[in-house]
């Protein structure tokens, strides 16, 4: 149960991810098709410019977040199979007959526990 809530948890937040991205495109293409129409004073610009790269950067935050998150929960995961792996030996399961599979392989993957850091 713990295993489909982490992945249900993974797949949302990397929709979340893609969902974002897909706004910052389509609102930069409106602002520069407005902008070309409007014939604006470069005041005006200025500041719609500068409110713009106000929201982008708080987008920019939400989305490294989002990043920040999916590899932790993917850390986590990885690091219950290895633990689950270790210690079913000693039960005397074979690990090969549970057929645990570690998601995405990344560099955090094989770091020590609480070892992935956010980005700022």
């Amino acid at each position: 149960i713990r295993r489909k809530a982490e992945l249900s948890k993974n797949a949302v937040l990397e929709q979340k991810l893609e969902v974002l991205a897909s706004q910052f495109e389509q609102n930069q293409a409106q602002l520069t098709e407005a902008l070309a129409a409007a014939n604006l004073d470069p005041a005006v610009v200025g500041n719609v410019t500068r409110k713009l790269e106000e929201v982008l950067g708080n987008k920019t935050r939400q989305i490294k977040d989002l990043q920040y998150q999916v590899h932790q929960c993917t850390k986590a995961y990885n690091d219950t199979i290895n633990v689950y792996e270790n210690k079913l030996p000693a039960l005397g399961i074979d690990p090969e007959e549970i057929g645990f599979e570690p998601l995405q392989t990344t560099t955090t993957s094989n770091m020590p526990a609480r070892l992935v850091t956010k980005i700022t």
